[in-house]
């Protein structure tokens, strides 16, 4: 391949620009951090760009790691995205693309990752697969210089508010708790959720975590606690680069459904605990260092996928018992 006559030191010297192209949904966005540091690295003073849907791009643009954030829209007609692709030509001199798509052909770049794509077997973690197809973009005698984790950027004001609230009322590292997803058929039912907290409560601070769409479930899980004390429910309080902020500096835990807020749970290695329906609990298994993957036993083999799961809800997450999720979570703890 023509990538791979580029020395290391060649291609270090002559890439000045990067663009990073996203998955649209903040799962996969998480997912692919691990790459982009790993580029990063090998690239230390590149700027870098990242393509972005409009589900993630106000998060992005509060991440430290970016130059510039582009917004593509899938909605647009072939004429726009034609237009879209063509005016990158040029501009930048390699294109990590992790969404597959056809815009590495007409940037045209130095390195850029391949359009036929196939893992290896021992590669199961779609964190890792992400991680595989960028080494296949670079020579293989490039190594990447170790560098800090992405941050958000937060004003100052909003910072200290976060800070004033956990020394003051929270006054320790806190189990947070995610119990929704954008994907319904992902959820563990809030009754559930409410016996992991209750439980959980006695011992640690607790912290509920969602969107505003979220916050009917969590009143109802409120209001079912026979005792609020020490837990917090902030549903609709935060946004994603507050609970980003949050999870780094005062998370003993995270307890979530396979979604987003795992996987960026994941990537600031805070100790996870994932509840698995009709996902895969192996390829999109929490992936700090100390985790566990709670599901039920009874499951579809092969599973179909939440799109294509057939039962409303989910028999395999409405099947996972609170006691497990109990359990792995004090393990962690511990």
């Amino acid at each position: 391949m023509k990538l791979r006559r580029i020395s290391a030191d060649s291609l270090r010297k002559r890439v000045k620009n990067i663009l990073i192209v996203f998955p649209s949904n903040l799962g996969d966005l998480f997912m692919c951090f691990p790459s982009v540091d790993y580029v990063r690295g090998c690239f230390p003073y590149a700027k870098i760009s990242a393509v972005v849907s409009p589900r993630t791009k106000d998060f992005v643009m509060h991440v430290d790691i970016f130059d510039a954030v582009i917004e593509f829209k899938k909605e647009w007609d072939w004429i726009k995205k034609l237009s879209f692709a063509s005016a990158l030509h040029g501009r930048y001199q390699a294109v990590f693309d992790y969404k597959n798509s056809l815009i590495p052909l007409f940037v045209q770049p130095l390195a850029m990752t391949p359009f036929i794509r196939a893992a290896p077997t021992d590669c199961v973690l779609q964190k890792d697969v992400y991680i595989y197809y960028t080494k296949k973009a670079l020579p293989q005698d490039m190594r990447p210089q170790p560098l800090k984790k992405a941050d958000c950027l937060l004003e100052p004001d909003t910072r200290l508010l976060w800070d004033h609230f956990f020394r003051q009322k929270v006054q320790r590292k806190a189990v947070f708790i995610c119990f929704a997803s954008n994907d319904l058929k992902k959820n563990y039912p809030w009754e559930k959720f409410a016996q992991v907290a209750a439980q959980l409560r006695q011992k640690y601070p607790v912290i509920l975590v969602g969107k505003k769409e979220d916050i009917p479930l969590a009143e109802k899980m409120m209001r079912s606690l026979p005792d609020t004390a020490s837990v917090w429910d902030l549903t609709g309080k935060t946004q994603l680069w507050d609970l980003y902020y949050m999870l780094k500096e005062s998370a003993a835990l995270l307890i979530g459904n396979d979604s987003g807020i795992m996987h960026m749970s994941s990537y600031l290695n805070v100790p996870t605990v994932g509840v698995y329906g009709p996902t895969s609990p192996v390829q999109f298994s929490p992936w700090a260092d100390k985790v566990r993957a709670v599901f039920s036993k009874d499951r579809c083999v092969p599973c179909p996928g939440a799109n294509k799961c057939t039962f409303w809800p989910a028999k395999c997450i409405v099947a996972v018992p609170p006691e497990d999720v109990i359990k792995a979570a004090e393990d962690l703890l511990k």
